[in-house]
Parts: C-alpha cells; sequence; structure tokens
C-alpha cells in the first residue's frame, strides 16, 4: 500500500472519489493508480491554479485578458502528470507551489508556446474583426451601384450580372485597374477582385452561384462576414 501525504483535505476530497482516503492522505494499491492519481491531480492543478500557470508561462499579464477562453493542451497536460508521476515514485509528499516553482520547467516551456500562440491568434482574430467592420461600415454607408449583384463562381474564374442580367465583370475590374498591376509588376489575384468588385457595388442583394465551388476558404469567410444578411445561394 502506498500513501500519498497532499497538503489539503479539499484537494484530496476532490481528486478521485473512488480512492481510499484517510485523513489528508490518499492510499494508492499500485504504480499504476498512482499514474491515474498524478493525472487527476494534473487536471486539478491546471483547474484551480489556471491564472497563475499562465502568468508564470508568459511574465506578461497584460495579455492575461486576450487568454479567457485558453486551456492547456492534451500534450502538455501529459508532460504535467508525467512529470508529477515521476515526483511522487521518490516522495511521498507533494508541495503543489512548490512542485510548480522548481519541478515543473519542461511543462512551463512547452505551454510557454502554447500561450503565445493563442496571444498571436486572437491578436490576428481582433485585427481582422476590425478589418471586417470597417469593410461593412463601408458597404453600409456607400450608394448601390447595382440593386441585385449575380455572382457565377467557374472553376478559377467569377461573373458578375446586375439585376436585369447584363454582365458586368470587366465594368467592375476596370475600376480596379489602376490596381492590378503596380510598379513590382504585382498582380492582383481573383479571389482580390471578386471581394473589391463587391464592396464596389455594394449591391442590396448578392446571389451566388456554386458558392462552394469557391477553393479560398478564407475568401468565403470574409465574403460571409462582410455581406452576411445579403447573401442567397442558387
Amino acid at each position: 500500500m502506498r500513501v500519498i501525504n497532499i497538503e489539503s483535505q479539499e484537494l484530496a476530497n476532490n481528486i478521485a472519489p473512488e480512492y481510499a482516503m484517510r485523513n489528508d492522505k490518499v492510499q494508492i494499491d499500485t504504480e499504476d493508480h498512482l499514474y491515474v492519481f498524478s493525472k487527476h491531480l494534473a487536471d486539478l492543478i491546471i483547474e484551480q491554479h489556471l491564472a497563475n500557470i499562465i502568468k508564470k508561462a508568459t511574465r506578461r499579464s497584460l495579455y492575461i485578458k486576450d487568454l479567457q477562453n485558453f486551456y492547456p493542451s492534451e500534450y502538455s497536460k501529459i508532460v504535467l502528470t508525467r512529470l508529477i508521476y515521476i515526483y511522487l515514485l521518490d516522495n511521498n509528499t507533494i508541495n503543489i507551489e512548490g512542485f510548480l516553482n522548481f519541478r515543473a520547467n519542461l511543462f512551463f516551456n512547452i505551454l510557454k508556446t502554447e500561450v503565445e500562440d493563442a496571444i498571436t491568434k486572437r491578436k490576428i482574430e481582433r485585427e481582422y474583426n476590425e478589418f471586417i467592420g470597417l469593410l461593412r461600415y463601408f458597404v453600409a454607408v456607400s450608394k448601390p451601384k447595382v440593386i441585385e449583384a449575380h455572382v457565377k463562381i467557374d472553376n478559377d474564374n467569377f461573373f458578375i450580372y446586375d439585376e436585369n442580367e447584363n454582365d458586368i465583370t470587366v465594368s467592375c475590374m476596370l475600376e480596379f485597374s489602376q490596381n492590378i498591376c503596380s510598379d513590382d509588376g504585382y498582380k492582383m489575384k481573383n479571389d482580390d477582385l471578386l471581394i473589391s468588385s463587391l464592396i464596389f457595388l455594394s449591391p442590396r442583394r448578392i446571389f451566388f452561384s456554386n458558392f462552394s465551388d469557391l477553393k479560398n476558404e478564407q475568401l468565403k469567410k470574409t465574403i460571409q462576414d462582410v455581406f452576411a444578411e445579403k447573401l442567397t445561394y442558387k
């Protein structure tokens, strides 16, 4: 019978009710059960100390507000579990704060990368949302050039028709002819031309044929985010 001393009775009671309890001690029958215990303890540590763990991993409290939905990956939790397990193989008592400060460097190194990735992702999302907000405002205040825009997707090409079934694709593209080819030879892609044309037209309604054939998933998301309620799919 292996007995693990832990500091808090509440902590012990929350870890695993199937384990035998004696005051503030958890009785563990085998080393396999020790690993299960280590996993429960790792989950509980993350749950109860997440904010402090994030601060320790980044030392940048400025970004804590950007990590409200952040949670360590399964990989980092496995690493923490393993570190606890290895520690408890040679020790009967674990001080959680001391363990995190002096025995969990590998866990924090991995977590730091995950936190930094989450911060970067949140920054990109915030910038994207601000960009979409500006486009939506521009479309809202612009006078519609056509009432309806009917867009047909054909492989890598697109065609735009007005409400009278007139093909206005070329005329839309000419509006951006000065930007199509710049001094460095950059040529606007069809994807850029499509979203730019729709923004220029600012129609009240947009009808898409073969919308699912658009290969650029980000373009599809941008169109849906900008025009939202104006879109109809045929």
